[in-house]
């Protein structure tokens, strides 16, 4: 049985399956990626975690539902980059967000006008790398 013939089955862990991606990309296997949700629930009520239960239970359940594998493949590089792109814009919303409160909670009286100043020039750099980051969403 060669690597092509390989059915690679592993649970959806978001940014950390990245390399494995990458490399089942270059590699051209055939790679089943799953669902941790779907996985636990085909297995009912069972106590244990660890890496070692966890890739037993993700073995047994590829052996099980092999015939209903969905092959990953992996988006086109625009595709990617939007979705990266995205990502930076709403952290900058959060972050923004969180600063626009830390401004008007955690100055009261005199204090008010020593602290916001500081979050006013660290919002005001957010802003304008969010029109950026935008803008780079548009194109």
């Amino acid at each position: 049985l060669s690597i092509t013939e390989t059915l690679i089955c592993i649970e959806h862990t978001g940014v950390y399956n990245i390399p494995v991606l990458d490399l089942a990309e270059s590699l051209e296997l055939n790679l089943w990626l799953e669902r941790g949700s779907q996985i636990k629930l085909s297995s009912g009520i069972q106590r244990g975690k660890n890496d070692r239960v966890d890739s037993q239970r993700i073995a047994e359940y590829a052996s099980r539902y092999a015939d209903q594998a969905r092959l990953w493949k992996a988006p086109r590089e625009i595709i990617s980059k939007l979705k990266s792109l995205n990502l930076v814009r709403n952290r900058l919303i959060e972050s923004m967000k969180a600063m626009n409160t830390s401004s008007t909670e955690n100055g009261f009286g005199k204090l008010k006008n020593t602290i916001a100043p500081y979050f006013k020039k660290v919002i005001h750099t957010m802003k304008e790398e969010l029109k950026r980051v935008e803008k780079d969403i548009k194109l």
